[in-house]
């Protein structure tokens, strides 16, 4: 299966975007091997490019439309390939990846500022609303991060598309 995650954060507007990976590649909640956080201040990783932009108007135009669907395809081993901060686009790519069981999630976010594992069960949330059904990854955690909150999902892709303001 080739999974990809997107996730788009519009709080100053954060994007990241993570791809699937060889499920034997990873292990419960140690640092993926292949997903090391190197800070680099320099970068501007945080604009979001024209390949991620293509890949998140392709995951809306073949977004899932039932629980079912979006429940179905998520079971995998996603990792981060894209990031975009809005505002603030100086900074280095975080180290991200999800791992989705039945029953258990296993999320990993890293940037400079956080180091974060959390494994949690996990659930789709629909949500019905006068202009259409929305759909949301719920984990059962009190550690949370913003990212993990995947709103779109596709077959290939998932992203997050929220405006805090």
């Amino acid at each position: 299966m080739n999974n990809t995650i997107l996730i788009l954060i519009l709080s100053a507007i954060s994007f990241l975007s993570v791809s699937c990976v060889d499920p034997g590649d990873l292990v419960h909640n140690e640092p993926a091997p292949y997903c090391e956080f190197i800070q680099d201040d320099e970068a501007e990783d945080g604009v979001i490019d024209e390949t991620e932009s293509m890949i998140m108007e392709s995951c809306i135009e073949n977004a899932f439309s039932t629980k079912e669907e979006i429940e179905e395809n998520l079971i995998g081993e996603w990792l981060l390939i894209g990031h975009g901060q809005g505002w603030f686009t100086k900074g280095t790519q975080p180290c991200s990846y999800i791992i989705i069981e039945k029953n258990e999630l296993t999320f990993h976010f890293e940037d400079e500022n956080i180091d974060l594992t959390v494994t949690s069960e996990w659930e789709v949330e629909v949500n019905e609303a006068p202009s259409g059904t929305f759909f949301k990854l719920e984990i059962d955690s009190e550690e949370k991060h913003e990212a993990i909150n995947n709103t779109i999902f596709s077959p290939d892709y998932m992203f997050s598309n929220y405006l805090f303001v």
